[in-house]
């Protein structure tokens, strides 16, 4: 669905969250284009490059907090 979606139908991903976990995202789309699409890895990256260059690949990305010994968890 996310390889027809993104590849044969000109879709756009959108990404938010922190920068270790939008790296995440980001690997795992490239593992769909490999599999999905028969792409080596640097063709997936490329096909990556390629959706943010055509701005059909959007983050909103943020850094990561640090918590510090004492700090209580945010609810």
């Amino acid at each position: 669905a996310v390889y027809e979606a993104m590849v044969k139908k000109g879709g756009h991903f959108y990404v938010c969250g922190d920068v270790s976990m939008a790296h995440d995202v980001t690997r795992t789309l490239e593992v769909i284009l490999q599999g999905q699409g028969k792409m080596s890895a640097e063709e997936a990256r490329n096909r990556v490059t390629n959706l943010r260059d055509s701005n059909r690949f959007h983050e909103d990305i943020f850094g990561v907090s640090v918590r510090r010994p004492g700090d209580q968890p945010e609810r």
